[in-house]
């Protein structure tokens, strides 16, 4: 989802938890979300979803059609609150929790901006190296890229298996980890909270879960407490949750107060995602300088400077 457009679900969240709360119809609060919208992903969007009311779908049910937008975290809080009679609750949830999102994404990209830019430069100088074969090096470096954002736009083995690459980088895949850990206990201590029940919130969770191999790890924790066992234990199991987020957990299990334990262990991932990043920045950064230099040397040698 591109930053604009995350934007943009936030303030229609918002729309249309404080249209709720005044008791105007949702019909008459889509025509308006569709019109104000300065994004045109949300925009349509919200016309189909007004369509979609029209001809007696609910709310949650025109979210669930447009799964690109509105994960099953959010379709699920929607619909949990239209069973309960507090739509209003939920939409403010949703905003609330697509705006700690975006701010995670956001911070996410702030800390990790050095390392491209560092990365970009190495690429551009060997590129430059490259003399009159400059030209070919860069259109294989472009279909290479292109190649690869298809391949994980219409290819789940392909992305899954990039997923875990990832995971398996220095510095990179504790940040990974971490990010998709954090937005995955979030999600879990939403819909917690919201009513839902413990089996629904872990599927409706692992869903909203980015990284494919992450998924995979909290949806075997869904099947083993499924079989009787106890979340702490499927965790112990099927993810790499490390023991003070476990310890929360089963306290968390024998206090009856699961869901907060839960947004505390997203505070908790949250920093760990920020260690892990301030420590490749420290290494990595400093790394690819050197690396820039030492290209740069080589071609400045190899003109007779």
């Amino acid at each position: 989802m591109r930053k604009k457009t995350g934007r943009a679900l936030a303030v229609f969240l918002t729309q249309l938890a404080q249209s709720e709360k005044a008791g105007l119809p949702l019909r008459q609060t889509l025509d308006a979300a569709c019109k104000d919208a300065d994004d045109s992903a949300m925009a349509k969007v919200a016309a189909d979803m007004a369509d979609s009311v029209k001809n007696g779908k609910t709310l949650g049910e025109a979210m669930a059609l447009h799964p690109a937008l509105f994960d099953p975290a959010i379709t699920g809080l929607v619909l949990a609150g239209e069973k309960a009679g507090r739509l209003a609750l939920a939409l403010q949830k949703c905003h609330d929790l697509v705006r700690r999102r975006l701010e995670r994404r956001s911070e996410f990209a702030r800390s990790t901006l050095g390392p491209k830019i560092s990365l970009a430069i190495i690429l551009a100088l060997a590129v430059f190296r490259q003399g009159p074969d400059a030209f070919w090096t860069l259109n294989a470096i472009a279909t290479f890229f292109a190649m690869f954002f298809v391949g994980r736009r219409f290819s789940s083995g392909f992305r899954y298996r990039t997923d875990f690459l990832v995971l398996l980088l220095p510095g990179i895949g504790g940040a990974v980890r971490g990010h998709n850990t954090a937005r995955y206990c979030e999600s879990l201590a939403v819909l917690h909270a919201g009513g839902l029940g413990l089996k629904q919130s872990l599927h409706l969770a692992s869903m909203s879960v980015p990284n494919l191999v992450l998924r995979q790890q909290t949806h075997e924790a869904l099947l083993l407490v499924e079989a009787g066992a106890s979340l702490h234990h499927a965790f112990s199991v099927a993810t790499r949750f490390d023991s003070f987020a476990l310890g929360l957990i089963r306290a968390g299990e024998q206090s009856g107060n699961l869901s907060k334990t839960l947004e505390e262990i997203t505070g908790y991932y949250d920093r760990q995602t920020a260690e892990a990043v301030t420590a490749m920045q420290q290494t990595a950064v400093p790394a690819l300088v050197i690396v820039a230099g030492i290209i740069l040397y080589m071609h400045l040698k190899d003109s007779g400077f």
